[in-house]
């Protein structure tokens, strides 16, 4: 979760803080409130955010803080603080308004709090206002205009998005415009579905109803409307309090504004704003009340101006991540009201969304219907776009009522059938020809359907089920062995891997090893792909002074012992100065072992057990001929299994088979929390103790050990080179939902270096020399309709980092920038099928 300078997170509370919202609509005009009362009102929103900024706020910085941008004695002016983030980050390019490069990071992380659209709209409202742009020129120029103020390249080189997950793409903007346009029935007031932001505390305790802000919005842009040719308002038939928006009735804005004749700016912008469908609806109504706002001396309309500013602040900083871990994002993401309840179309605007001339992009889909393809090549054929996209198909984690142990049955069935309908999707001889109408000019094309879905996933929480459980399904797919149909069938080249994995973790050594499962378990190729992968190159050192503290379930914390024990030996024959590491390391696993099997068992044999759970238990129960040439996909341990199986009939309860059976049968993952460890950073601590009287579980993370899971990444870094194994980095989406708080922290630093003399020995990238080169990534969007960015911006961002924190010149970052370009594009069409069949 990335940080912010108190000075400019002071503007982003006053525009978007609960508290002050509150203080907005429930406080009367006329009414003469003490200053001392105020200045408290503002003291406590700023420490409603505390979370975000690197300390602990002192009341004078506070106080400081807040003089740099309000007069406290007056009246919140919303356009003043807007007008000088403006002038602060962003400037006219002659056709849109970007940010200035020199301010980009900082612009960055701003957008995590406040809505760009209205800073963006405050500067077309100025244009508009002294008479340097037209209104029908602003209502042409925003639809150009990026709605997060982000730099365009002009080069026309290609640029390759290869992990967008396509319910994540698009723009929260539409969802805006959608509530103040179209909204025509009273949302749910189900608050459950909300995610929590932990800076509004005035909704969390619910002393303010959470879903009573889209009613307030469309009550308020009604007043709006009914008042754009209307300066002297009676303000006591305008009432926006709390308890009168239960009778308010909703009716669809957009059809009022069509109805009025059209008269004056404002009212143009906001009838243009009906007739558009994209970003460029919500800029145009916030170009409007900025330019309203300018003009009006009415102290009622600018309240309820004000109160309207603020409540789609608040409202939008529900659309955009906030938080850290999974848990947090899969909130978000699963966020209705992000996405337009009415009137505008999200999923065609995202399967568009910032796809210029030049750009490549790879979406993950959750749907294996071959409708849902046949709808997408339908509309990027109407579109001419069909040769610049292609599919992956992700399998999602979750977990089910009724799984009560390890086994996962349930979630394995589902699988095992998603793999039977893929296999015959893929197989098909009527999808490989299939005919497809254009809409537009009624002329038909023929399209393989099965082309469009070139890879595999499985996406989700990875805290949740473990890879382990998909890891043969994958297998069996990626394999491409499935019985033909027909003698003149047409065989596809073979599909790719690429997983999320090493994303989010409490512990550095579950991320490692949840990555090294990923690529040893699902068997990885070369050209195959790790998502995410950020515990393979974050700064181990970073990492443990912000953990602080790890709690984990004993058998996860046994299970990264071992792994990283098997790990260290291999990598102590070459670097012994880990031994003594190792030994601690050894010592630990003795006792954690005792503490959750009542006995020693042997590193090998955990190691062995940990091996088998890539193997399908219940395929692995059946006959071999009953899943055919498959047999060694499903099971492909399955000559270990039959002869630790014999071996178990004399009773050992130390077999690696009987392990990995005693495994299975543990509670599922989120409820195995009888016996949990406590681990806790000391430099020179080598013991594990347990606390008798309180019946804690003890561990400490001493010096020695963080070195040797520094040596661990550099190992396995090393092997994903060897391997031609690719990294995809989303730097931005890695700020919002993990534990970084600056790009320069991002390890793409650390797997790609600008420098080759940080590879050598003893340089920041090879500290210990095990490492012989890079490894190669490619950079990525992730999910952009909740982390506001673009693949541009992506590649801007850390090119700009690299030159601030390796102090290189422009021409070699950018050589270096455009050789991760390169190789997004060359991994896009080593991949891409043309699914359009050409006459």
């Amino acid at each position: 979760m990335q940080s912010i300078q108190l000075h400019w997170l002071t503007p982003a509370v006053l525009l978007s803080s609960d508290r002050l919202l509150d203080n907005v609509i429930g406080s009367p005009i006329q009414s003469a409130i003490k200053e001392s009362t105020q200045k408290n009102l503002y003291r406590m929103a700023l420490k409603d955010y505390q979370s975000y900024l690197p300390g602990r706020l002192r009341q004078e910085d506070i106080d400081l803080a807040l003089g740099q941008w309000i007069d406290i004695s007056k009246p919140l002016d919303l356009s003043s603080i807007i007008t000088t983030f403006r002038k602060s980050f962003i400037s006219w390019r002659g056709d849109r308004f970007e940010v200035e490069n020199q301010q980009l990071e900082l612009w960055l992380s701003l957008l995590s709090q406040i809505d760009p659209a209205w800073i963006i709209g405050s500067g077309y409202a100025e244009l508009v206002d002294n008479e340097t742009l037209s209104i029908n020129q602003v209502i042409e120029i925003v639809r150009e205009q990026c709605p997060n103020a982000l730099p365009k390249r002009f080069d026309g080189e290609p640029v390759a998005d290869n992990h967008v997950h396509l319910g994540g793409h698009g723009h929260y903007s539409l969802s805006m415009a959608a509530f103040a346009l179209h909204l025509n029935k009273r949302p749910s007031n189900d608050r459950s579905k909300w995610p929590f932001r932990q800076e509004h505390t005035f909704f969390n305790s619910q002393m303010r109803e959470i879903t009573d802000l889209p009613v307030l919005l469309h009550r308020l842009f009604g007043f709006i409307i009914n008042g754009i040719n209307t300066e002297g308002i009676d303000h006591k038939s305008v009432t926006y309090d709390w308890d009168s928006l239960s009778t308010h009735q909703i009716t669809r804005h957009a059809t009022e504004l069509n109805s009025i004749p059209l008269s004056g700016h404002v009212h143009c912008l906001l009838a243009s704003a009906v007739n558009e469908s994209g970003p460029a609806s919500w800029v145009l109504i916030t170009t409007a009340i900025m330019l309203l706002l300018r003009q009006t001396s009415n102290i009622h309309k600018k309240k309820y101006l004000t109160a309207f500013i603020m409540t789609s602040s608040v409202l939008r900083n529900y659309m955009v991540v906030s938080g850290v871990g999974l848990g947090d994002f899969v909130q978000y993401f699963k966020f209705g009201y992000r996405k337009p309840i009415a009137g505008i179309n999200y999923r065609k605007q995202s399967q568009l969304y910032d796809l210029t001339e030049h750009y490549l992009r790879e979406f993950r889909v959750g749907d294996s219907d071959y409708k849902f393809f046949y709808e997408l090549a339908r509309f990027y054929l109407e579109h001419n776009v069909e040769s610049k996209m292609h599919f992956v198909f992700h399998f999602t984690r979750g977990f089910n009522k009724g799984e009560k142990n390890r086994r996962y049955s349930l979630t394995r069935r589902n699988s095992k059938a998603t793999v039977r309908n893929l296999q015959s999707f893929i197989s098909s001889l009527t999808f490989s020809d299939f005919p497809i109408v254009n809409r537009n000019s009624l002329e038909y094309k023929q399209v393989d359907l099965r082309a469009m879905l070139r890879g595999f996933d499985v996406a989700g929480n990875e805290n949740e089920i473990p890879i382990e459980v998909f890891s043969p399904a994958l297998r069996v797919l990626r394999s491409a062995i499935h019985k033909y149909k027909f003698p003149l069938e047409k065989r596809l080249r073979q599909p790719f891997i690429t997983l999320h994995a090493g994303e989010d973790f409490s512990h550095i050594l579950s991320g490692l090893r949840a990555i090294d499962e990923a690529v040893s378990f699902c068997d990885y190729k070369p050209g195959d792909r790790i998502g995410h992968g950020l515990a393979l190159g974050i700064d181990v050192q970073t990492w443990i002074a912000r953990q602080q503290h790890i709690y984990l379930p004993l058998q996860e914390h046994l299970d990264n012992l071992v792994w990283c024990y098997h790990m260290g030996l291999e990598l102590v024959a070459s670097h012994p100065q880990f031994q003594s590491a190792l030994m601690i390391v050894g010592e630990k696993i003795r006792h954690f072992c005792c503490e959750l099997h009542e006995q020693e068992i042997s590193p090998r044999a955990l190691y062995q057990a940990w091996q088998l759970r890539r193997n399908c238990p219940e395929a692995s129960e059946q006959q071999a001929e009953a899943l055919g040439s498959e047999w060694l996909l499903w099971v492909p341990d399955a000559d270990c299994i039959r002869r630790f199986q014999s071996k178990d009939s004399s009773g050992s309860n130390q077999s690696p088979y009987h392990l990995w059976q005693k495994y299975l049968n543990r509670k599922r993952h989120d409820k195995d929390h009888d016996k949990v460890v406590s681990i806790s950073y000391s430099k020179n601590s080598t013991t594990c103790n347990m606390n008798p009287k309180f019946g804690v579980i003890e561990d400490t993370l001493s010096n020695a050990e963080l070195d040797l899971i520094h040596g661990i990444q550099d190992l396995m870094l090393e092997r994903f080179s060897q391997s031609q194994w690719i990294l995809e980095a989303c730097p931005t989406s890695n700020l919002y939902i993990g534990r970084l708080e600056h790009y320069n922290e991002h390890p793409i630093f650390r797997w790609f270096p600008l420098n080759r003399e940080d590879l050598l020995f003893g340089g920041r990238a090879n500290r210990f020399g095990i490492r012989k080169g890079a490894v190669r990534v490619c950079i990525n969007t992730d999910d952009a309709g909740l982390m506001p960015t673009t693949l541009e911006n992506e590649h801007r961002v850390i090119k700009e980092c690299a030159m601030k924190n390796a102090s290189v010149s422009d021409y070699d970052a950018h050589q270096w920038i455009e050789s991760i370009r390169k190789t997004g594009v060359e991994l896009f069409h080593s991949n891409h099928l043309n699914w359009l069949h050409e006459k």
